[in-house]
């Protein structure tokens, strides 16, 4: 049985790499696309997960991949591999048969010009909104409490909330870079500097953000790719900070400044689980959520409904939906569990729907002077290629139906 998975295994990396050279040979490589980031996502981690297998690696979080056996790491690879494939063929389907495909040769943006003042504005608007939000949510506590997460009614409706002015308040800070770029740099050193308090993995999200705001005015020189580089190696610093945080007694600013004086005695090891998390966790998940088998047609119809989880059934299903109370089932495992049938039918749909928002955000960022909406397109799609492989089926859903709704909103408003 593993010869013939093993010779399966072998067809379809064959298949996915002439369909990797076919991608590449049509479609230019760029900054925001949707494509490239879910097709080299996916590959990097099967690749990591390979090696670190390979390699005996023992992090083992929650001990779920001394329950995952040969046979079930392979069958999860060779799933996988038939989602990139489904997904790029589909990609590469409405390339062939898309009369206006120029744009995906195009990279290099048209210069526009914009009222400089209203970005400083709008900057110092979102900076403000964003701290008042925080102190909101927080109180005092944005400087030392007791708990990671304050105990108050409406905590987890606020955070969410916050995390939407956030989202868009760095767009915003960054969009007055190209005019005030030190100023633009300072008010988003202030706005990560308060935000610290929170100890969430969204820190790098809102790095991600920044940066693809501003990527557009950073020089290609020299001093352009120097800053590049610094800017990597301290969100990526940062990051491995914030993860290491939550563990502590107290927290808050205080107790999070002071604790810098640890950071670079565990940063290899913050550094090694960081990276094990983003790239490697999601794919024993998903083994795992093979193995439970408790996915279905009824789950996955619940999970894709659009409706109010308590209209739709979820609140029924939720809790039988998780590995144990930290880990939900993810959207791979699900729709793997109910047939190979259905993994090609959900990724070509799927990459139906990247192919279209490719060609939307392109047209924003290289055709026009609307890269904030650009950025934001982007992001949701960024989301959810990472989300979706820690999170379950119907939580990852809704990040593409809210796309979905924002871009129907600016279709109605004429923004797009």
């Amino acid at each position: 049985m593993e010869s013939f998975q093993f010779l399966i295994l072998g067809l379809l990396l064959f298949i996915l790499v002439i369909l990797n050279i076919v991608l590449l040979y049509n479609i230019r490589i760029f900054i925001l696309s949707p494509i490239y980031t879910f097709v080299f996502f996916m590959q990097l981690m099967l690749l990591s997960t390979s090696v670190y297998s390979i390699i005996g690696g023992n992090i083992n979080l929650f001990g779920f991949e001394a329950d995952v056996n040969s046979h079930l790491f392979i069958r999860t690879i060779n799933s996988y591999l038939v989602v990139l494939i489904s997904f790029i063929s589909s990609v590469l389907l409405c390339f062939l048969f898309d009369s206006k495909k120029k744009i995906f040769r195009e990279t290099k943006r048209v210069n526009f010009t914009k009222r400089s003042f209203l970005r400083l504005f709008l900057a110092l608007f979102a900076i403000v909104t964003s701290l008042v939000m925080l102190f909101l949510v927080y109180g005092y506590g944005v400087f030392e409490r007791t708990q990671y997460i304050p105990s108050k009614d409406g905590v987890y409706i606020m955070k969410n909330i916050l995390f939407v002015f956030n989202f868009i308040a760095v767009i915003l800070i960054g969009n007055a870079y190209k005019n005030f770029k030190w100023l633009s740099l300072i008010l988003f050193f202030i706005f990560l500097f308060f935000n610290l308090t929170t100890a969430s993995r969204r820190m790098i999200i809102y790095c991600i953000i920044y940066l693809l705001t501003i990527f557009p005015a950073i020089k290609t020189n020299m001093k352009g790719t120097l800053f590049k580089l610094i800017y990597f190696s301290s969100s990526a610093i940062l990051f491995m900070y914030t993860l290491n945080l939550r563990k502590l007694s107290s927290h808050g600013l205080f107790p999070y400044l002071s604790n810098l004086k640890n950071i670079f005695s565990d940063v290899y090891d913050i550094a090694v689980f960081s990276f094990y998390y983003v790239f490697i966790y999601g794919f024993f998940v998903t083994s795992k959520t093979i193995a439970a088998g408790k996915a279905n047609l009824k789950t996955t119809i619940i999970a894709i409904n659009p409706l109010p989880g308590g209209i739709a059934g979820w609140h029924e299903i939720h809790d039988s939906m998780r590995i144990n109370v930290y880990a939900p089932y993810n959207l791979y495992g699900e729709i793997m569990t109910i047939g190979l049938q259905y993994v090609v039918l959900f990724f070509l749909i799927l990459g139906l729907l990247f192919y279209s928002f490719e060609k939307r955000i392109r047209k924003l960022y290289i055709l026009s002077d609307k890269n904030m909406l650009a950025v934001v397109l982007f992001l949701f799609l960024l989301l959810f290629t990472i989300y979706s492989t820690q999170y379950n089926f119907r939580s990852s859903m809704r990040l593409l139906y809210y796309l979905l709704f924002i871009t129907l909103g600016l279709k109605i408003t004429r923004r797009i």
